[in-house]
């Protein structure tokens, strides 16, 4: 059994992101100002657990819309090795978020904008997994719904139950057209014991769509920090970066999806990741690989991995290596605790 929480109904808001309204010279239709109440009463429980979240912790860590920071981030006991008198914690991964489904109306492809963060006992502050403005939105189809994740930037501890906020919005015809996609605060029970290490799906139906989250509850493990870097070769080429362990099956960890872009190295050589933190089970090996091509044919596809035993500490390095391109990779471990 799937050992998850019900949806928490009784709290919250997150905090709503402002859209720039454009002037227009007519008169607002009623239809639209229903429309607004109707997205009001959808995002009844964001604005609760808004109200609920500052009663309880503002005072003790800050503003709701806080962001956890890299005071408890990712390489916290790299060099120093695990704290003599820690105590170890079960964590979660994220697979993927996707809109499996839309309602009431909404019809393929969707421009979707928003937010998906979820928050734990360890600062109780958003750790971002998705983020867009509506100036920067996601377009999504119905074959290719996964929203493009680029958290969390730290592991999701499992002391007491997290939540994870979904304030998800979508573009209409016109700019100004913005409706609620989906809102709601998903807890889910760690505290009951199931599927521990195993690859679970989470489904939450709202009035106008069904989100599918894919995540695993992973007893003890430890954090890998992933860096690629360009070390020979051309840049100009097109990629997919991942992470992959062998309990994931057909699932991977997505760092970098490029797509129709080419792939963008910085000025210190580093490939600038959308995700770069992975847990690793104690005894497991970590793969971290690419499929990249050149041009914007996709066709001729090639695929390089490195694998990395774990570690309780340090640093590991490996290569990727590809016709047109040479990448170093470095993974940094640490103990979470």
């Amino acid at each position: 059994m799937v050992c998850c929480g019900e949806v928490d109904q009784g709290c919250g808001e997150v905090e709503l992101q402002h859209v720039e309204e454009m002037q227009v010279t007519k008169k607002p239709r009623v239809e639209d100002e229903e429309v607004v109440e109707e997205d009001a009463e959808l995002l009844t429980v964001l604005r609760k657990f808004r109200k609920a979240w500052e009663e309880d912790y503002s005072e003790f860590f800050g503003p709701f819309d806080g962001i956890t920071g890299p005071d408890i981030g990712p390489k916290q006991y790299t060099e120093s090795g695990p704290p003599r008198f820690g105590i170890d914690y079960d964590a979660m991964e994220i697979f993927s978020i996707k809109v499996i489904e839309i309602k009431e109306g909404m019809e393929w492809p969707l421009r979707v904008f928003g937010l998906v963060a979820v928050r734990d006992s360890m600062d109780y502050k958003r750790n971002i997994l998705f983020q867009c403005s509506k100036e920067n939105y996601q377009t999504i189809t119905e074959k290719d719904c996964s929203l493009d994740l680029i958290g969390p930037s730290r592991a999701i501890a499992l002391i007491d139950p997290p939540r994870i906020e979904v304030d998800l919005r979508v573009i209409g015809s016109s700019p100004w057209e913005v409706k609620s996609l989906c809102a709601a605060v998903i807890t889910y029970n760690n505290l009951i014991p199931g599927n521990v290490g195993l690859i679970q799906t989470r489904i939450e139906s709202r009035k106008r769509s069904t989100i599918e989250l894919k995540f695993s509850h992973l007893c003890v493990p430890l954090e890998a920090t992933i860096e690629i870097s360009h070390s020979g070769g051309s840049s100009d080429f097109h990629g997919v970066f991942f992470a992959h362990v062998k309990y994931m099956g057909d699932e991977k960890v997505v760092l970098l999806d490029a797509k129709d872009r080419n792939v963008v190295f910085g000025p210190d050589g580093k490939l600038s990741l959308s995700r770069c933190v992975v847990l690793v089970k104690e005894g497991a090996v970590l793969e971290v690989g690419v499929k990249a091509w050149e041009g914007k044919n996709d066709q001729n596809v090639v695929e390089s991995r490195a694998t990395f035993p774990t570690k309780f500490q340090s640093k590991s390095e490996g290569e990727l290596n590809v016709p047109f391109c040479k990448m170093s990779v470095s993974v940094f471990w640490s103990v979470l605790c």
